[in-house]
């Protein structure tokens, strides 16, 4: 799993892991967030 930010749509900035060899592999699974403390 790599980790990539969404460029575009309404999640853009966000962060998620998705897998090295898309577009043959589309499972993604969301990247934690970190909280300001």
């Amino acid at each position: 799993m790599v980790l990539r930010t969404v460029t575009q749509g309404e999640h853009q900035g966000k962060q998620f892991y998705g897998c090295v060899n898309y577009p043959r592999c589309r499972e993604v699974k969301p990247a934690p967030t970190q909280k300001a403390i």
